[in-house]
């Protein structure tokens, strides 16, 4: 055996993180993002269900409205 016979494994180097979280800045940036278009879409006259139905026509906007919340409320990395 040669002194070089090392375990595989400690040859590679470690380039991802183990904790895979983003970076702050990208973080924020998401949660801009996802705000602006929540935000968008549900003032856009441009709906999958019209606005102008009564009550199932709020319903999407209150889908995307819902959904932007928890992103941003209570998922630590949107």
């Amino acid at each position: 055996m040669s002194a070089h016979s090392a375990h595989p494994t400690e040859q590679i180097p470690t380039v991802i993180p183990g904790t895979r979280q983003p970076l702050k800045s990208q973080a924020k940036w998401k949660r801009a993002i996802i705000a602006l278009l929540a935000f968008l879409y549900i003032v856009s006259p441009l709906d999958l269900i019209p606005d102008v139905i009564p009550v199932i026509g709020w319903l999407d906007d209150l889908g995307v409205l819902a959904w932007a919340a928890k992103q941003l409320l209570f998922n630590k990395n949107p």
